[in-house]
């Protein structure tokens, strides 16, 4: 079984050929052999470029592999210049073990130092001491440097690792060296798949009758040809036209593997290091987050607040300013939660580790794991801040969505655009609400409608505002059934969605709380009780209605003719909804008596096989003028007493499935 967890012979045909596919990182100081002893192990030159050839020094990150017990062990080969260690850090993106290279005839220097730390900093935990150059220095020499090794990888993930004698020119004790770093690699733990697929690209290059190709160490999850991708942040979109692992073709290729994949569709100007290959949908890149940082024990600055510094994270570089959550600075051997502005998108995910090197002069300060990305403006006290980052810090992907749903209170969150910001595939977030599965710390979470989810807690708090605000409008509305649902949920929730808000407020109605129609909301126990004065005038607004010359009144002509300039709107909604009185269309009414008898009598007309109905025979039906039959026949489509047949009506029979006779006020 390799170490992802995957049954080979359910792979590709060059996945089956091996039970494990181990990506390996050198590192160590400039000059200590670690292409001479990759070239030596694989029979690859690492070099890629003239100059490195011309120099004798590794300039860029190269790439090497070979095969050994059934454990392909592929190698990135780092400088170790320290003005190269950039590119060091581009190579070290992706790797599952380290081969330490330390020189027997100089031991332990700077660069040693340095690539461990930042090794340790990224989480490596495994790895291979190469004691090189062993032809030139004694066996006294030789314990000296074995010592200050010990005594420089205590206390860090190399402690308990072997360190082998090898020379890269002689060959001596290579045999050695390629079992211990296969016995390291079979002893790693399996790496689970990421959110989703995320290739960062190291290399960027045209091939000819290809085309665009890239390379770089694939996480997260497999790649196949055909796939579409996208290079974030702000890069291109284009379809994997081909695979390549270690020069064989395959047409898919699993997580932790080196793949180089040729695009189509992208130009090869429209990429570059840095870049990251994700699926579409999954572009998720961010100027800001929140992190748990850690400063080096042996760094030669703290972090301050403000200070400008370098941050690399899989293949990219990008400048960054730190506020930190107190003041004062992070000393080197401390840890603290700081902010990150970016001056550039990044594409990083909550759960990823990153390096921090000072801007000028350029040496490494200490890295970090991202707790948030795009952190909402707070203020919290230094010691809450740090708590809250702590806990997502120390969260898998599902408990920090339930920990930011939680955070949002009556707000909410959206699912997907939530689930991809905490490194969690929406889909498997929508999955794991549905089944009840999805909690932290006791707080569940649920989903309203297509997308809004909201905690226990933040539904409680909305249901409760929402009473709150339907009393006071009842208050200083009594003749209202209840508010609109639209104006409610601007009010009172503007970020949920429509869908979300009416099962929200079927939710409301299920407990009991709640009254609910198309047309309104209210408390379940609201009732419109008339007073004598509203009752008497509404019989004074149905009498002016069937006496009137006119079919039907406006709101503010009724007001006029009953000398009632202050005619409330609502009674007249309300007599409406009682089928007292009908609406014609906003703000203008006719008598409930007198429209009854108009559908009397075209129910006699249909009756009589007169089913047919002009604009001018409603008028002689009716005695009526263009201007008043028209907004009638309008209004008795919308009831379903007619219907409309080009210019002309059809008037429905009683007895039709779509007729819904008015008893009044639709």
């Amino acid at each position: 079984m390799r170490r992802d967890g995957r049954d080979p012979a359910r792979t590709d045909p060059e996945a089956r050929a091996m039970t494990d596919h181990v990506v390996v990182g050198t590192a160590g100081h400039i000059d200590h052999g670690k292409s001479t002893l990759v070239r030596a192990l694989t029979g690859i030159d690492p070099d890629r470029w003239e100059e490195e050839k011309r120099r004798g020094i590794t300039i860029d990150i190269g790439f090497a592999h070979v095969e050994h017990e059934g454990v392909l062990l592929a190698f990135v080969d780092v400088p170790g210049h320290e003005r190269f260690v950039h590119n060091m850090l581009a190579g070290a993106s992706g790797i599952d073990l380290v081969m330490l290279v330390v020189a027997a005839d100089e031991s332990v220097m700077p660069q040693t130092r340095e690539h461990l730390a930042i090794c340790e900093l990224l989480g490596v935990r495994a790895g291979v001491v190469a004691l090189t150059r062993v032809d030139l220095a004694d066996p006294e020499m030789l314990a000296l440097v074995e010592e200050e090794i010990r005594e420089t990888v205590a206390g860090t993930f190399l402690s308990a690792a072997p360190i082998v004698r090898v020379s890269g020119t002689r060959g001596d004790g290579l045999a050695d060296l390629l079992q211990a770093l296969v016995e390291a690699a079979r002893s790693l733990e399996p790496v689970p798949d990421g959110p989703w697929p995320r290739l960062p690209i190291d290399r960027v290059f045209s091939a000819r009758g290809f085309g665009t190709v890239v390379t770089g160490t694939l996480q997260g999850g497999p790649l196949s040809v055909g796939d579409e991708v996208v290079a974030v942040p702000g890069g291109p979109r284009g379809r994997i036209r081909g695979l390549q692992v270690h020069g064989r073709a395959v047409d898919r290729v699993e997580s932790r593997h080196r793949v180089a994949v040729n695009l189509q569709g992208v130009s090869r100007e429209r990429l570059e290091r840095g870049h990251v290959l994700v699926p579409p949908g999954r572009e998720v890149e961010t100027r800001l987050f929140d992190a748990l940082v850690t400063v080096a024990p042996d760094a030669p600055v703290g972090l301050t607040h403000r200070m400008r510094v370098r941050l690399h994270h899989g293949t990219a570089e990008v400048m960054a300013r730190i506020r930190l959550a107190g003041p004062g600075r992070v000393s080197p051997g401390a840890s603290a939660v700081a902010r990150f502005r970016l001056e550039a998108p990044l594409a990083i995910l909550p759960g990823d580790r990153f390096v921090v090197r000072r801007y000028s002069p350029v040496t490494t300060i200490g890295g970090g794991v991202v707790c948030e990305l795009d952190p909402p403006r707070r203020r919290l006290p230094a010691e809450r801040w740090e708590a809250w980052a702590r806990e997502l810090a120390a969260a898998d992907a599902p408990r920090r969505l339930v920990l930011g749903v939680r955070e949002a209170g009556a707000a909410g969150r959206a699912l997907d655009e939530t689930a991809l910001r905490c490194g969690l595939d929406p889909g498997k977030a929508r999955r794991l609400v549905r089944d009840g599965r999805l909690a932290a710390a006791g707080h569940t979470v649920r989903l309203f409608g297509a997308s809004r989810l909201v905690s226990a807690e933040g539904l409680e708090l909305l249901l409760e505002r929402i009473a709150r605000r339907l009393e006071a409008f009842h208050r200083s509305r009594p003749l209202d059934e209840g508010m609109p649902p639209d104006r409610l949920r601007a009010e009172i929730a503007p970020r949920w969605e429509p869908d979300a808000f009416r099962e929200l407020l079927d939710e409301g109605a299920a407990r009991g709380v709640l009254r609910v129609s198309p047309r309104s909301v209210s408390l379940a126990n609201h009732a419109v009780a008339l007073s004598p004065e509203d009752e008497t005038l509404l019989r004074d607004i149905e009498a002016l209605l069937d006496r009137a010359d006119e079919p039907f009144l406006a709101s503010e002509e009724i007001a006029g003719r009953l000398g009632r300039p202050g005619l409330p709107a609502a009674l007249l909604d309300l007599a409406c909804r009682r089928g007292r009185i009908v609406r014609i269309r906003d703000g203008v009414w006719a008598g409930a008596g007198r429209m009854r008898r108009i559908v009397e009598r075209l129910e006699r007309e249909a009756a009589d096989g007169r089913t047919a109905l002009d604009v001018g025979r409603f008028k002689e039906l009716f005695g009526l003028s263009r201007k008043y039959a028209i907004p009638l026949l309008e209004r008795l489509d919308d009831l379903g007493v007619t219907r409309r047949a080009g210019n002309a009506r059809v008037i429905r029979r009683r007895d039709s499935p779509h007729a819904d006779r008015p008893g009044g006020g639709a």
